[in-house]
């Protein structure tokens, strides 16, 4: 395990050997860090908002509510189709999906992203958070998923991305966990195809959540 720490405000702790479904220190009692409130389309207030995918958005049809698509290292587009679907769900009804079946820009990515602003996380708390993945032949560096974690010191990235291929059943992903040791400003969330990958991969059920020590 890896220990990295802000002088003053924030100590977080990444293993890159466990990020990938089942990882967990034995902490118990985790707290999902949820919201019911919107302050824009893809701007959310305490906590992750509709991670179940099951409500859609009042600006785009077909899109997630509280969440948005974008395009990283964009130059020339991928062709990237997205959305919400009813074809496959982990839970309930729906999901959300990104594709693409070509690449011209070999390190554009694609990702849903939702910004949480003041989120309801104690001091001294610990930090993860979890999702369910379905893929089809995907082909190439497979999904990405991260989380930015902010205050006024600077972002501090957890990242939980996996190289899977092939067709796939619905996996749950836990990333490791953050020490959170000042009140944070923002978390950002991202759930995406990788760059260089072909294929389609599903997202449900996406979660954060802290554990008081």
């Amino acid at each position: 395990m890896k220990t990295i720490q802000n002088t003053l405000l924030l100590i977080f702790v990444v293993s890159l050997s466990a990020l990938f479904s089942g990882c967990d220190d034995g902490l118990g009692g985790w707290n999902a860090l949820t919201s019911n409130s919107l302050i824009s389309d893809s701007q959310v207030n305490s906590g992750v908002y509709n991670g179940d995918m099951e409500e859609e958005s009042s600006v785009q049809a077909g899109q997630p509510a509280g969440w948005r698509l974008s395009i990283e290292n964009f130059s020339s587009p991928n062709n990237y189709q997205n959305g919400r679907t009813t074809d496959f769900s982990a839970s309930d009804s729906n999901s959300i999906f990104i594709s693409t079946t070509s690449i011209d820009n070999v390190s554009e990515y694609a990702v849903f992203r939702q910004r949480i602003m003041n989120p309801s996380v104690p001091i001294g708390s610990f930090v993860r958070f979890k999702f369910k993945v379905k893929t089809e032949q995907l082909s190439g560096r497979g999904f990405v998923a991260y989380l930015w974690v902010i205050n006024r010191q600077g972002y501090f990235p957890l990242e939980a991305s996996r190289n899977v291929s092939g067709t796939t059943d619905w996996a749950e992903y836990i990333s490791e966990e953050i020490q959170v040791l000042d009140n944070l400003d923002e978390l950002r969330l991202h759930v995406g195809i990788n760059s260089n990958t072909t294929g389609k991969v599903f997202f449900d059920d996406v979660v954060i959540e802290y554990n008081e020590q």
